[in-house]
């Protein structure tokens, strides 16, 4: 099958359309599994986003304040979720890449300048430089990481002028990056930033609300279209509501 981010470019036009020349443009990449796509998800380029936009310090040198900042998520492939699924002795099969990508569309429908992104990072960056719409305009990419993915990889050694992280705290994981990238010499450079911790939202405790259909604790962790869309498809509802109790 041939992949093409046609949908990213429709979404992402209208904003940047709107620009002035010479307005640098922050670009969020992020892939996961997202199975399904969770608040916290949304929540993680919502709040990196507000720091790109609100903080100066973090263009690079001779570059203005970013005047737009925009999302891209993928999504990991079938086969590697499934693997995952199985270390963990999971019984359930992974949702399918296809049934991922339109929960995505689901979470992101009112959010326009977050969207599906079906290339990688590096690809989808570089179709918008490309793109002879916008060459007016200067485009800074940001790897967007939660900080226990940061800290299992050590992605700070990896942070450079060409190669931008903008890592989300995570409880028991935040203190771990901040060391590593203090140690490093790239804490709070234009190419390395932590954010402030976000409400952790488990994807094995949203599985575990979907099989006993704990509807309150969906509400606290999906959007309601994802919510919907995967209690009307019965995704993971099939085992007693016993373990309803272990949520609360």
């Amino acid at each position: 099958m041939a992949w093409d981010n046609k949908e990213l470019h429709e979404k992402f036009e209208p904003l940047l359309r709107c620009l002035e020349e010479g307005s640098s443009v922050a670009l969020l990449t992020m892939r996961g599994s997202c199975c399904p796509v969770t608040r916290a998800h949304c929540d993680m380029f919502q709040l990196a986003r507000s720091v790109l936009l609100g903080q100066s310090l973090l263009c690079p040198p001779g570059t203005p304040p970013f005047s737009e900042c925009l999302g891209l998520l993928a999504l990991n492939p079938d086969r590697s979720i499934k693997r995952k699924f199985e270390r963990r002795s999971e019984s359930e099969n992974p949702i399918r890449w296809f049934d991922r990508a339109h929960l995505i569309r689901l979470a992101t429908a009112e959010v326009p300048w977050l969207v599906l992104n079906n290339l990688e990072a590096k690809e989808a960056v570089q179709e918008l430089e490309e793109d002879t719409r916008w060459q007016h305009l200067k485009f800074v990419h940001f790897h967007l990481n939660g900080a226990d993915d940061v800290a299992r990889w050590e992605k700070w050694k990896h942070a450079s002028a060409s190669q931008r992280y903008i890592t989300i705290g995570r409880r028991e994981w935040t203190e771990k990056v901040l060391e590593g990238a203090r140690e490093y010499g790239v804490l709070d450079t234009p190419h390395f930033h932590v954010t402030a911790e976000l409400p952790d939202i488990s994807a094995t405790a949203v599985r575990t609300a979907l099989r006993c259909q704990d509807r309150d604790a969906l509400d606290r962790m999906l959007h309601p279209s994802v919510a919907a869309w995967c209690l009307r498809n019965r995704i993971y509802s099939s085992t007693p509501a016993v373990e309803k109790a272990q949520l609360r």
